[in-house]
């Protein structure tokens, strides 16, 4: 996905999202790798909440592409989905109080 977004590739944010669910639905077991789609799809539907864990303080949510790749493309294809939004909360523990926080904070 996150050549999508860099290279500006995608018209759409369903084209994010399969990009997400093609790298994310792979099953490793048994000593294979499979492509478990089904399985992927199901347990997206049983998502409530998304969480990020924000532990350095030189960089925020939005300054790496790790955040938008994961957080961003769990919470998008999760809506996708089950047809509404996930709660998504970022975990600050850059401190020694550690703070839970709307994404939207």
């Amino acid at each position: 996905m996150r050549t999508l977004v860099e290279g500006g590739a995608w018209k759409d944010e369903k084209d994010l999202v399969k990009s997400y669910e093609d790298s994310m639905s792979y099953a490793y077991f048994r000593g294979k790798i499979e492509k478990r789609e089904l399985a992927f799809s199901n347990a997206l539907k049983s998502i409530e909440i998304v969480t990020q864990e924000r532990d350095n303080t030189e960089y925020e949510v939005t300054d790496l592409d790790h955040y938008y790749e994961f957080l961003g493309g769990l919470s998008r294809t999760v809506q996708e989905e089950k047809g509404r939004k996930a709660e998504i909360l970022v975990i600050d523990s850059t401190e020694e109080d550690v703070v839970v926080e709307d994404l939207r904070k």
